[in-house]
């Protein structure tokens, strides 16, 4: 919900979109070991962490 909101708001909206849906994922964590361990096994290049 809160992405659709955020997606709203720029111009770019349908680029961003269409990038999110196909390369995009949400990934919700218990905790930070547990993100880290998520990140540690798919070794992103371009990881964003809002904690």
């Amino acid at each position: 919900e809160e992405l659709e909101l955020q997606l709203e708001q720029l111009s770019r909206a349908s680029i961003a979109r269409q990038s999110i849906d196909n390369y995009g994922a949400i990934i919700v964590a218990r905790d930070l070991s547990e993100a880290a361990e998520f990140s540690n096994k798919i070794a992103p290049e371009h990881l964003e962490l809002a904690v």
